[in-house]
């Protein structure tokens, strides 16, 4: 069985496309664990009426929001798969996307996790990709994360051995820490060269960011290329997110445009 797990904090706009898109996987044996994550808007109630249609779908509920990594946990821990699929819920997943990765990680026992190609998309539809590395190495960390988290399928065994997500002074780098601490294991993950996620960005996205985020993501990669041994080459990558902050904002969109459909952009 497959476990796909997935956490929403008001997205009642886009819940019911996410989910429709793991209903209508060509591969059917799986249980789909949704964290409400203190939602203030409709999103619940969405998710109870999905829970009434289709028995796969388990409910959870956090009476406040506890944020990404957290949430993800409880979904894990309530899991039954011996294998863990990610899902956000604003994104579409391919009809034979839990199909290609299961068969993948069933063929190829020397990876712990399998992620993919996606497109990117907004209201208007698809405008860009993202094409990753296929057999990342620790050097590929050191820009950022080698993998998209959303588009993730892991052995079960592979996140119980580095306990889980981290949960504390995390902030949005939750997914980047996860994969470098499997890779401090000797734990590697392989990109399938095929989209099999649409991933949704909307035009402002790659701008939300706060300067408190940015700071955040410093600390982090200061512990994964520790973790990596990438010092001191990592060095300047480390501060590589408040650069970004601290740069106009017309040419992080330049930038943001011309590195899509390139290589790990």
């Amino acid at each position: 069985m497959i476990s796909i797990i997935m956490a929403c904090y008001n997205e009642e706009k886009n819940v019911s496309n996410a989910i429709e898109s793991i209903l209508g996987q060509t591969f059917s044996d799986f249980e789909f664990i949704i964290c409400n994550d203190g939602s203030t808007d409709g999103t619940l109630e969405i998710l109870k009426e999905y829970e009434k249609k289709d028995s796969r779908i388990k409910i959870i509920n956090n009476e406040k929001n506890l944020r990404l990594s957290a949430s993800l946990n409880k979904c894990i821990e309530s899991s039954k798969g011996i294998y863990i699929a990610r899902m956000d819920a604003d994104d579409i997943s391919s009809p034979n996307r839990l199909l290609f990765q299961k068969q993948f990680l069933d063929e190829n026992k020397q990876y712990g996790f399998c992620s993919s190609n996606i497109e990117i998309f907004n209201e208007q539809g698809v405008y860009g990709k993202r094409i990753c590395i296929e057999r990342p190495e620790k050097n590929d960390f050191l820009k950022t994360s080698p993998f998209v988290h959303p588009a993730t399928m892991f052995r079960k065994s592979t996140l119980s051995a580095v306990n889980l997500y981290t949960t504390d002074s995390i902030g949005r780098a939750e997914d980047y820490e996860l994969f470098a601490k499997m890779y401090a294991k000797g734990i590697k993950g392989y990109n399938i060269q095929q989209f099999l996620l649409k991933y949704y960005e909307g035009e402002n996205s790659w701008k939300k960011r706060t300067l408190k985020a940015a700071l955040q993501e410093v600390h982090v990669r200061k512990r994964i290329f520790l973790m990596l041994n990438l010092y001191p080459r990592g060095l300047f990558y480390q501060y590589k997110p408040l650069f970004v902050k601290l740069t106009p904002a017309i040419i992080r969109k330049i930038v943001h445009i011309r590195n899509m459909n390139h290589e790990n952009s």
